[in-house]
């Protein structure tokens, strides 16, 4: 899965693994993907076979869903609201 890809960034999912996300080619469609990257025994970051694919069509879709899921969670009072966040990093 390695043709042609673009690290973004990563989250901690918790104390060895991260949530990666990526873009690029693979097998010649543009993509977006979310993978699981765990620290091996050697300190490495290495990504898994446990994540997703998408055409990079469908991000705005994906992106649309996750601050839908973003907005549930702050009605719920599981996470603050972004602005919150900032005054309380301040």
């Amino acid at each position: 899965m390695t043709e042609s890809m673009c690290e973004i960034g990563a989250i901690g999912k918790n104390k060895r693994e991260e949530l990666l996300v990526t873009i690029g080619e693979i097998h010649g469609h543009r993509v977006v993907d979310v993978r699981i990257r765990f620290e091996n025994d050697e300190g490495e970051m290495i990504a898994t076979k446990k994540g997703v694919n998408l055409r990079i069509e469908a991000l705005p879709g994906l992106i649309e869903l996750l601050e839908d899921a973003q907005a549930q969670a702050m009605l719920r009072g599981w996470v603050d609201s972004p602005t919150e966040a900032e005054r309380d990093a301040a």
